[in-house]
């Protein structure tokens, strides 16, 4: 899913004030949470689709995904 769509559907769930911090988090420790998805792997494999816990990851070791959700969330915050 592209980084605008992400954003469109955190700003129509009026999510912008608890995505920020989160991402702000997840921009230090993407790369850990990363590794820990790919640790429990096997444990969510029967409670999460195992493509999208392999999207997740791969967007969560991609710092400039994380960047770049980031600047869409706040510019959107700074227009309204």
């Amino acid at each position: 899913m592209q980084t605008e769509e992400w954003g469109r559907r955190i700003k129509e769930a009026g999510l912008n004030p608890v995505a920020i911090p989160l991402l702000e988090t997840a921009r230090a420790l993407g790369f850990v949470a990363a590794q820990a998805l790919l640790l429990g792997q096997p444990f969510l494999a029967g409670l999460v689709d195992e493509a999208a816990l392999q999207r997740a990851t791969a967007w969560l070791e991609d710092p400039q995904q994380i960047e770049e959700l980031l600047a869409h969330l706040e510019n959107e915050k700074d227009e309204q």
